[in-house]
């Protein structure tokens, strides 16, 4: 087996206890060293992805970690792309509380934490807690219960730096479990093998168990109403037994037993077009804990086809779309295009292969450059946790500091030219100036500076859509990128999302009933919008169309009545639509209507407890007066006057309404032929007028010769627009060669060209 380079996880800085690895193989020994040969890390990977390693001989700054994995005698190349080791911030960032706390909760869940510092967490000035900071982002275990309403600070110290400012949490809520807490809703089925459960409903800061068919069992902090959780292990076939707790309380949800089923196929593998020089490749589509086998295939000019695979390395999958390192450069140069074909095994079940193809550059064949310059979206705010690029750029990219050099985030794009975020390891300071700096495959020029900025004090205010009765998210606009936005409802806080760009949907768990007040503000760098105001949950109201507008008094139409949110534009099907006292059918969706007496019909669509009743009117136009009979006067003229040569002899005409009745036949250069009237509802009466027989002759320097007619029907098609139509005909006569099988010319005969001319 060919081992895959691990990939050392940043942030790594001088102080961090733990360096977190990915791409490992379960059962690995894995190995962080730096680029001056000094070992920092090691341990044995458990599951395949990720593994967390406790730093032995601190990290120096200024260094580069790479790391290595070994297992049954093999040992994997160094990760191509090392991870630098930074110093410490001179200014230690405000930590941020990420979940809502709750007058049950016993940890607290921060973010924005440098590794190494020491982490204090207070009620007023009573101390909850005292904790280093293993990583960025962490649980921190409360020595005393919340308060309804009170608020917790956090901050953090590191000796030689500046201590950080005091953070504020949101004030903890008061979470409703007066009759108990409820079971965790288990989301999709589960399958032997998986690594990961997807929950929903759950409280915030609850603890979530498990408990599995093998007897082990397994327990998470949620950090939201909905969550992943990576398992330890294997799930088995059988069942699962989850609960939640809010031990401060007292509180245990009953069990929730979901089944386990028998092991399935994982997904095909989505691997990303590669760049030889970078000796990088992203999957996308992976199963947590799944064990992922690339391979190598080339173009053989020889066969006309692809060669044999070449197995390339295998790797461990953290889950959804990742990076990995290649052991060697795969393709570039002159030789043949290369493709990488990559599986993922749980169990003894392997997908589909996905196929990758080498990056093309522009100049060769098939080549593409993306159409815009990689751009860092403007304006950038210190305390920001995210920086958006829009489009991102190709090659491998480095999100530095261009007044310090420092690097501030990884930028490669698995996806070439799509907008994509980048989690910063550190939060911004202002004044500094962002650049991403790209390599590899024709890659870009860095993007274009830019500077962070303030964050303004106060903060503007939301825009919030307004809500209707039944609603239960709040969706948000104008926030600053980065900002913490919290949603109320009468008063009380339901929920709170980072955005990162400007807007967020914010789940507010029971439904709004008309009359709440409703409102949100925004957090950020310890400034605070506008906490004060409200929003009424009002009914909405509803602008309507109909097409079409006129119908038909007595004549069955297709009817449609669209409706649309008349503050917001938004289309709303699905709502009764009610004529008289009956029922026709619903918004979005034609129905049938054959209406009765001629003037305005008004209906009405019944907007339910969200919308206020609306109505409109279709327009009904007496029917048109039963068709009558029409008399078509058909004449061929061309050929009348003295001296002419032609003489015409006898003249036939077949007339055939497109209704169901026989023809009509007339004679003579000027016929008149009268229709039947069509029967009542015919759509476009008209009649096709057809020549069924023609003889005469043209006469020249005393010879008679017989006229060929030249094409008998139809000759044209008259619209029964009048009672009485006279429709003209034109003859005209040439010369034309008649050939013999062998294209020999064996005569040549007068043809009578007649070609309408026009109604009246």
């Amino acid at each position: 087996m060919i081992l895959a380079p691990p990939t050392v996880i940043g942030p790594v800085v001088s102080t961090s206890p733990q360096v977190r690895v990915d791409g490992v193989l379960a059962g690995a020994t894995v190995e962080v060293t730096a680029d001056d040969g000094t070992r920092h890390a090691d341990g044995v990977a458990h599951a395949n992805g990720t593994v967390w390693l406790p730093v032995g001989t601190p990290f120096t700054e200024g260094t580069t970690l790479v790391a290595t994995q070994s297992l049954g005698g093999a040992t994997s190349v160094p990760s191509v792309h090392g991870t630098p080791v930074l110093p410490p911030p001179h200014d230690l960032p405000a930590p941020v509380f990420e979940a809502l706390l709750n007058q049950c909760s016993d940890s607290a869940l921060l973010a924005g934490l440098v590794p190494g510092a020491e982490v204090t967490v207070k009620r007023g000035t009573t101390v909850l807690a005292v904790q280093v900071a293993d990583r960025t982002r962490q649980w921190i275990p409360l020595s005393a219960p919340l308060g309804v309403g009170t608020a917790l600070t956090a901050s953090q110290t590191l000796p030689g730096v500046n201590p950080s400012p005091v953070a504020w949490s949101d004030p903890v809520i008061l979470t409703d479990i007066e009759n108990g807490v409820g079971v965790p809703q288990v989301v999709g089925p589960l399958t032997a093998c998986q690594f990961e459960i997807n929950f929903a409903g759950v409280v915030p800061t609850a603890r979530v168990t498990a408990e599995f068919e093998d007897g082990s069992s397994a327990s998470w902090y949620a950090p939201a109403e909905q969550f992943r959780a990576l398992l330890p292990g294997r799930l088995v076939e059988g069942a699962v037994v989850v609960r939640q707790l809010l031990p401060t309380c007292g509180y245990v949800s009953g069990d929730g037993k979901t089944p386990v089923g028998p092991e399935q196929t994982p997904p095909t593998p989505a691997p990303q077009a590669f760049c030889p020089e970078t000796r990088r490749i992203a999957v996308d589509g992976l199963v947590a804990g799944a064990t992922v086998e690339f391979s190598t295939l080339s173009w053989d000019n020889a066969i006309g086809g692809w060669g044999p695979e070449t197995p390339l390395m295998t790797a461990g999958a953290v889950g959804g779309l990742q990076q990995f390192d290649l052991t060697h450069v795969v393709g570039g140069g002159p030789g043949p295009i290369v493709n990488i074909r990559v599986r993922q095994t749980l169990c003894t079940r392997t997908s589909e292969p996905g196929f990758a193809r080498e990056y093309i550059r522009p100049d060769e064949t098939g080549g593409i450059r993306p159409s815009a310059r990689p751009r860092i979206v403007d304006p950038v705010y210190s305390c920001a946790r995210t920086v958006r690029l829009d489009p991102s750029g190709w090659g491998i990219g480095v999100l530095r500091s261009r007044r310090t050099g420092r690097q501030l985030a990884d930028a490669f794009a698995p996806y070439v030219g799509v907008p994509m975020v980048l989690p910063l390891w550190f939060p911004l300071d202002a004044g500094d100036e962002l650049a991403v700096d790209y390599t590899g495959c024709d890659a870009p020029q860095p993007t274009d500076v830019v500077e962070v900025r303030a964050v303004p004090d106060p903060l503007p205010d939301l825009k919030i859509v307004p809500p209707l009765p039944g609603d239960t998210d709040l969706v948000i606009s104008g926030a600053l990128p980065g900002a913490r936005v919290v949603a109320l409802v009468g008063h009380g806080i339901r929920s709170a999302r980072t955005t990162t760009d400007g807007s967020a949907t914010l789940p507010l768990g029971a439904p709004l009933e008309e009359d709440d007040e409703v409102w949100a503000y925004q957090r950020l760098c310890g400034a605070t919008g506008n906490v004060e105001g409200s929003v009424v949950v009002r009914r909405g109201k509803l602008t309507l169309s109909v097409a079409p507008a006129t119908v038909v008094s007595g004549t069955a139409a297709t009817v449609t009545v669209t409706a649309t949110r008349t503050d917001t534009g938004a289309v709303v099907g699905g709502l009764p639509v009610v004529i008289g006292a009956a029922s026709v059918g619903i918004t979005g969706t034609a129905f049938a209507l054959t209406p009765g007496a001629a003037g305005p019909l008004t209906g009405t669509v019944r907007g339910g407890p969200r919308y206020a009743d609306a109505a409109f009117t279709v327009t009904v136009t007496a029917p048109p007066p039963p068709p009558t009979g029409a008399t078509l006067t058909l004449q061929l003229g061309g050929f009348g006057g003295y001296g002419s040569p032609i003489s015409v002899t006898k003249v036939t005409w077949q007339v055939q309404p497109n209704w169901a009745t026989g023809p009509v036949t007339g004679t003579g250069t000027t016929a008149t032929v009268s229709l039947p009237p069509p029967p009542a509802g015919t759509p476009n009466p008209l009649a096709s007028v057809y020549l069924t027989e023609f003889e005469g002759t043209r006469t020249d320097n005393g010879i008679p010769f017989k006229l060929w007619p030249d094409a008998l029907a139809p000759m044209t098609n008259v619209g029964l627009t009048k009672p009485t139509l006279h429709v003209g005909f034109l003859l005209t006569t040439e010369i034309r060669d008649v050939y013999d099988d062998n294209g020999n010319i064996v005569d040549r005969i007068w043809v009578a060209v007649i070609r309408w001319q026009g109604t009246a």
